[in-house]
């Protein structure tokens, strides 16, 4: 490598650091201050509820409901947040869960994305619907990947029957199950209500994500020439592909 090569290589560097320090400011407040499932005094019951309760919110009938959201890859955020996460899925089942080898293992960290919606702990009691007005949040959703077990919904094999309750008249279907290597899951570990994000700086919180998105790309883009960083153009459609083919609920 010439000398001139070293210098270009080097600013580049310098320039994606600066880039990430931007980043990092705008970031760093908005996980600092969230609400998360996972926290101290809660019995992993009512966390699990929580969490429910936000993918509730977010898949309505089968599909993903229509409201902004912003992608960030797992390079440019804290990596506590991948601690946050208390679903078998993506930590792992205990071995005396009779599963997979496969499935006993953490999946790997990939990304977050962020969701403004309804803010669905709201109490919307004594209101009509002329009177309301919502209160929003951003939801945290992690995504990770890695090999999982996962049911093919081609391939049944039968139905299950619960005969320890005579009343429960319905039945499970049952599917072949393949191992993906590169299966997706998703965990809600929170929310950050808006009234503690920089949203009202900007006017509304869709112009918070448009900067959002726009800093995310001088990011990437940077990165990118500094040899590092990935495309992450596609994440939105490919995690969307994954999730109908091999574990939609």
């Amino acid at each position: 490598m010439t000398k001139t090569n070293e210098v270009d290589v080097s600013a580049m560097n310098d320039t994606y650091e600066a880039n990430r320090q931007n980043l990092d400011r705008f970031l760093e407040p908005l996980f600092e201050n969230a609400n998360y499932t996972c926290r101290n005094g809660f019995d992993l019951k009512d966390q699990i509820a929580d969490m429910w309760t936000f993918k509730n919110t977010l898949v309505q009938d089968g599909n993903r409901a229509d409201f902004p959201s912003i992608w960030i890859e797992s390079e440019y955020l804290p990596a506590w947040l991948e601690t946050m996460c208390i679903s078998y899925d993506i930590v792992g089942h205990p071995a005396e869960h009779d599963v997979e080898p496969e499935d006993t293992v953490p999946l790997t960290f990939d990304a977050v994305r962020l969701t403004y919606a309804p803010d669905p702990f709201q109490d919307l009691e004594d209101k009509t619907a002329d009177q309301i007005e919502l209160d929003h949040t951003f939801i945290i959703e992690v995504y990770a990947k890695g090999p999982r077990w996962r049911e093919d919904k081609n391939r049944p094999t039968g139905e299950i029957i619960d005969f320890l309750n005579p009343d429960n008249k319905e039945t499970k279907q049952r599917f072949e199950k393949e191992l993906v290597e590169e299966a997706i899951s998703t965990e809600p570990i929170g929310c950050i209500p808006e009234h503690k994000t920089p949203a009202v700086n900007f006017g509304s919180a869709e112009a918070m994500l448009s900067a959002m998105r726009q800093q995310l790309g001088i990011v990437r883009s940077s990165h990118q020439l500094a040899g590092g960083g990935r495309d992450f153009s596609d994440i939105e459609s490919d995690r969307e592909i994954a999730r109908r083919r091999h574990y939609s609920r």
